[in-house]
């Protein structure tokens, strides 16, 4: 009795996030993949380079997300954030970035990211910008990014930081 009634809240709760999230709150699936969180910050006055976030979680084996793209940017690469001599950098890699079996990838504000590079428009908050992402296995997705402004805690302007190489 106590586990029904547990499972009934959890159902009410889950549809109610649901419901309340719907405008900003949704998933793309590929396969075994979920994606989500998928935003895009806005970009700065006079900077034409953004970055996108998301997390991928994996239900099967492994894979790879190999590419992005985006109509918005002349490139999206994706970038590893790395500390070397006690400085942070960012690089492209190459050959995507591993999405481990039964796993997650999260691409997140401070940590790996979507280098959106040569935007052809300014990226505007509360506006969308549609990717496609490509994967090695799953194949590839176009779906939308919500362009919002991360976290204050976890915002970095990846477009103006000095001595990052695009």
């Amino acid at each position: 009795m106590i586990l029904n009634r547990t499972r009934s809240l959890m159902l009410a709760a889950v549809t109610t996030l649901a419901l309340a999230g719907g405008a900003w709150a949704h998933e793309a699936k590929l396969g075994a993949l979920t994606l989500s969180n998928l935003t895009v910050k806005p970009s700065l006055n006079g900077v034409n380079n953004t970055a996108g976030y998301l997390m991928v979680m994996n239900a099967g084996p492994a894979d790879r997300l190999v590419s992005a793209s985006c109509d918005c940017a002349k490139t999206v690469e994706i970038h590893r954030m790395a500390r070397q001599g006690g400085v942070m950098r960012m690089a492209k890699v190459e050959g995507g970035m591993e999405v481990p079996a039964k796993g997650m990838l999260n691409l997140a504000p401070g940590g790996d990211h979507l280098m959106l590079l040569g935007l052809k428009a300014p990226l505007k908050e509360g506006t969308d910008v549609t990717m496609t992402l490509t994967f090695a296995k799953a194949g590839s997705v176009t779906t939308k990014f919500h362009v919002k402004t991360p976290a204050p805690a976890a915002a970095m302007d990846h477009g103006a930081m000095p001595g990052m190489k695009h």
